[in-house]
């Protein structure tokens, strides 16, 4: 099972075999660098660390709301 969650940030939860994954091997998915659309090649992101090279990057509230030019209390 997966569990996500977008906010400022992006969580991302598993459970494997009715576990929940934690400790060394923390599932970090909001930094992932993943390649992006054509179409995306010129947006900058908001990730603070990557840019727009992470999926938080890409797809966090902020993100959403720069892309929209509006505030997050406008979403």
């Amino acid at each position: 099972m997966v569990y996500i969650t977008i906010g400022t940030g992006v969580g991302i939860g598993l459970v494997i075999n009715g576990k929940p994954v934690h400790g060394y091997q923390h599932p970090e998915g909001g930094h992932m660098e993943i390649a992006r659309h054509e179409s995306e090649k010129d947006y900058e992101g908001f990730c603070v660390f990557h840019g727009g090279k992470c999926v938080e990057g890409l797809v966090s509230n902020n993100s959403i709301a720069k892309r929209l030019k509006c505030s997050i209390e406008d979403l």
